[in-house]
Formats: structure tokens, C-alpha cells, sequence
């Protein structure tokens, strides 16, 4: 009998399933990889504009008398800051259009269309002092959200912003 060199069908078979199971180890490591970057993605770019946000609206108010600040009891999402004769209006607005802005010199919008805003309906909360009826303290809080909501957990990134600010009257 001859000798054929060559490979046999259970040789090909054996190499062909190594070479499966190694590319979809490969396939499955990479798509984790860019998950995980997209989610880190939206996380830092959720951190800075809420930061902003409370930083520019703490610049708008804090300085502001008590007797200047004002917001409606059944919506507080929007408060009205009357200062020198001028008044700005800072409001959360939830939607397709989801933003929280402020008409006044210090414009804070958000700076990235991948950011939405949730959670406006407890946007402000005050303290007032009881013998002088002035606002002397504000609560602002947000939610804003990143990512593909519908696309799983891995896919979205929520985070809740707040700080509380005290009014110099």
C-alpha cells in the first residue's frame, strides 16, 4: 500500500473547532472592551456636565438675597432669580429637548446631546427662615443619563446630582 501524506478528516475537524473557540474568545474580549469604553465614555461626560451645571447655577444664586428667589410650589422645576432690576430664569426641562438652562449671563446648558435630563419634577426645594419669610436655603436636584436605554444595563449611565446651597442674605 501506498502511503498518503496529508491530513485527516478528524485532524481538520479538531483544528477547525480550536480556531472557533479561539476567535470567539478573541470577539467576545473585544466587544466587552468597547462596551466597556462607551460606558466610561458616558460616565465622564454625564460627571462633567452635572458639575458644570451645579457650579454655574451655584454662581447664579449664591449671592442672590433670599427675597429675590422665587419658584412655583406646584412645579419646581424652574426658579426665577431677580437681582439688580434683572431677572433669570433657571429651569430643567425633560423631554427631546432635555436641558436645564439659565437665561442670565452664565448660560448653563448642557454641552454634549448624548446627555439627557430626568428627574426635574424636585429640580428646587428651599428653606425659608420663619421671621423673615427670605429664602435661606436651596436644594437643586437633577438626574442626568447617558447611553442607549432600552439597549441593557451595560448599555446606560444614570447618575443623581444635587447640592445644597446657602443663600447670603
Amino acid at each position: 500500500m501506498r502511503k498518503i501524506n496529508g491530513f485527516s478528516l478528524i485532524e481538520i475537524i479538531v483544528v477547525v473547532a480550536v480556531m472557533g473557540f479561539i476567535l470567539t474568545s478573541i470577539t467576545t474580549v473585544l466587544v466587552n472592551s468597547f462596551k466597556a469604553k462607551n460606558r466610561i465614555n458616558w460616565a465622564d461626560k454625564v460627571e462633567q456636565n452635572g458639575a458644570w451645571i451645579l457650579s454655574e447655577i451655584r454662581k447664579n444664586v449664591v449671592n442672590i438675597p433670599g427675597d429675590a428667589i422665587s419658584y412655583d410650589l406646584g412645579d419646581r422645576s424652574s426658579i426665577v432669580v431677580n437681582n439688580d432690576g434683572s431677572t433669570s430664569i433657571i429651569e430643567c426641562i425633560e423631554g427631546d429637548d432635555s436641558h436645564i438652562a439659565s437665561t442670565s449671563a452664565y448660560s448653563a446648558r448642557l454641552s454634549d446631546n448624548e446627555v439627557k435630563v430626568t428627574g426635574c419634577s424636585n429640580f428646587i426645594e428651599s428653606t425659608t427662615s420663619p421671621s423673615t419669610n427670605k429664602v435661606v436655603n436651596l436644594k437643586i436636584g437633577f438626574s442626568l443619563s447617558a447611553g442607549q436605554i432600552g439597549g441593557g444595563p451595560n448599555d446606560y449611565v444614570a447618575k443623581y446630582f444635587s447640592s445644597e446651597i446657602k443663600i447670603r442674605n
